[in-house]
């Protein structure tokens, strides 16, 4: 469902994780001369922190504004304001809890805005999940990953029923107003998924240099070496468990080695969830899945949104 959003004065990104959304933030926006890129990183990182910690009896959508509006040059004043956050769709490890919280607090914020949303089929969302929450520092096997229902680790399938949440989302702001790319068009075809994104952002499609491509950094841990690195989180201490019995840059040494030893191994095979378990925990998504395809007008199966 490609809608342009070139008559939206705030176009605003909100993930998935794991969709190749650095990628957009760091080499893609950034590059295009016609759009203003509103930096969640730098230029506009404390609204981008408000956005996400303020609480519900603190956050105040004027104030919001005020700190999206400081950091605005006068020369972008007439441009598309792009913001990309992946967080806006809501954390995966507190489950379904905030995605229809952040969708609101998008529309209390920003006047018409254009959502775009990349999803990633379920079952290769769900693995490379648990092979960040490894990398991260996790310590749970998974089949605790996937029943955990405890601060700081709540894993629900209710953050996985995209039709239910494009639906919310042209509730919210019109059918012509939300579109829905998919990462697995990413990975078959970059260039014609970039050139869907300049339809969106109301630039030439020939706007961007092709070498941007050789940066794209996709690091993702082997499935063989998920077990191991496991382990080893048990005694290191990071994000995931700040007070474990090694300091937290013997965390970062450990995941160098493996990543560069997952670059050497196969990432086919056997997967870190087996393939069994995670049709389990995902079968209630598939009624949300046949709403997605009735929504975006497009056979989803080829692509891995299983529907039976």
């Amino acid at each position: 469902m490609i809608n342009k959003g070139t008559a939206a004065k705030y176009i605003v990104h909100v993930g998935l994780p794991k969709t190749a959304t650095k990628f957009l933030q760091r080499c893609f926006f950034p590059s295009l001369d016609n759009i203003y890129y509103c930096d969640p990183r730098t230029t506009h990182k404390k609204f981008a922190e408000y956005c996400h910690l303020a609480g519900d009896f603190i956050f105040d959508a004027s104030y919001a504004r005020d700190l999206f509006n400081a950091n605005l040059k006068l020369e972008g004043s007439n441009r598309t304001r792009v913001f990309s956050q992946e967080g806006l769709y809501g954390d995966p490890w507190h489950g379904g809890a905030l995605i229809k919280r952040n969708c609101d607090r998008i529309a209390a914020i920003f006047e018409n805005p254009h959502v775009v949303i990349v999803l990633r089929n379920q079952p290769d969302f769900l693995q490379s999940l648990y092979h960040h929450y490894i990398k991260s520092g996790g310590t749970e096997t998974w089949k605790t990953f996937l029943c955990s229902q405890e601060h700081p680790l709540i894993i629900s399938p209710d953050y996985f029923m995209y039709g239910s949440y494009i639906q919310y989302l042209i509730n919210v702001f019109g059918k012509d107003r939300v579109t829905v790319l998919f990462y697995e068009d990413f990975k078959r075809d970059a260039v014609a998924y970039l050139n869907q994104w300049c339809d969106i952002l109301g630039v030439q499609r020939d706007c961007w240099d092709k070498s941007i491509l050789d940066r794209r950094e996709n690091p993702s841990l082997s499935p063989a070496l998920v077990p191991v690195m496991r382990f080893l989180n048990k005694f290191t201490s990071s994000s995931k468990h700040p007070n474990l019995l090694l300091p937290r840059n013997f965390h970062g040494g450990v995941k160098k080695v493996m990543m560069r030893l997952s670059a050497r191994l196969p990432h086919s095979g056997r997967p870190a969830i087996p393939q069994k378990a995670a049709d389990e925990f995902l079968k209630d998504c598939h009624d949300s899945n046949r709403l997605l395809e009735e929504i975006v007008g497009r056979d989803l199966e080829p692509l891995g949104y299983h529907k039976a």
